[in-house]
């Protein structure tokens, strides 16, 4: 086999003789390049097994603004502490971004349903949104008594939200084409529209429930609430999943449903409340 290689290599790269058998000077450059090259292999190979059981280098991650800001910051926050390695890209955003092409790892996206993609959803939890005004814009205008009635107040809607709103009770759904003076292209910008006492909103617990607990919003019909809507977290696939996103995932899988646990039971002491008076 040697001598296959010298002949190949066209160069002498051992001494033999009946006694001894020693490199060239060729065959020592050969051998010592040849080691090089295996260490190199050897380290890429260990780095590539590191990629999928340690987590390390850098974790893009994309979502809704205020969803973001309110429940996947300190999500994040913790996810540093627990790996120094992993270096975190967050972007926020109205619309869905386009994962493969933007690079990212995970992104955090609402629906009711899935549509088809090549994108894999993992559920992570749920939430249903409720109606909320001012206490003076109910004043000036009445409190609507059935979803029906709706249609004949101000309401401030998100423009990336179907025109008309759906509501159920538990039994009855019902879909209500309203309309008003204001759409926002983001939870924070309808919040800001029924602060300022402009209309009704329908908006995610998470988004409400501070300026519901410091009374400057209040329930409006709180037995009707959106059918819930699914919160999933998007990967690219599941296939030699890195381990720093797997990490992420197995993350948000452990803590974002008690955290949407947690909004769902502060909004239902508003409807037990609402429902007493």
């Amino acid at each position: 086999m040697v001598g296959e290689l010298e002949q190949r290599l066209g160069t002498k790269l051992l001494h033999r003789n009946s006694r001894h058998v020693s490199l060239t000077g060729p065959g020592e450059r050969y051998l010592l390049k040849c080691r090089s090259i295996l260490d190199l292999v050897d380290e890429a190979e260990n780095e590539a097994r590191d990629a999928a059981t340690r987590p390390a280098g850098t974790l893009k991650v994309s979502c809704m603004s205020g969803f973001g800001r309110y429940h996947l910051l300190p999500l994040l926050m913790d996810y540093l502490q627990r790996y120094p390695d992993v270096k975190v890209e967050f972007s926020t955003r109205q619309n869905a971004p386009d994962v493969l092409a933007e690079g990212i790892d995970s992104s955090v996206y609402f629906a009711q349903e899935l549509p088809h993609s090549t994108l894999v959803g993992r559920r992570v939890g749920g939430m249903r949104g409720m109606l909320c005004a001012r206490p003076d814009f109910l004043a000036r205008h009445g409190t609507p008594s059935h979803p029906e009635d709706l249609m004949t107040y101000s309401c401030l809607k998100l423009v990336n939200i179907t025109r008309d709103w759906q509501l159920t009770d538990g039994d009855s759904t019902i879909t209500l084409p309203v309309s008003g003076p204001f759409k926002g292209d983001s939870t924070d910008a309808v919040l800001s529209a029924a602060l300022s006492g402009l209309g009704i909103a329908l908006l995610p617990p998470w988004a409400i429930i501070d300026s519901l607990n410091s009374g400057q919003l209040v329930p409006v019909l709180p037995q009707w609430r959106t059918p819930e809507i699914g919160v999933y977290s998007l990967i690219s696939s599941r296939r030699y999943l890195p381990a720093q996103t797997r990490a992420w995932i197995d993350l948000i899988a452990e803590k974002l449903p008690v955290a949407l646990g947690r909004d769902e039971l502060a909004i239902m002491r508003f409807v037990a409340t609402s429902t007493e008076v």
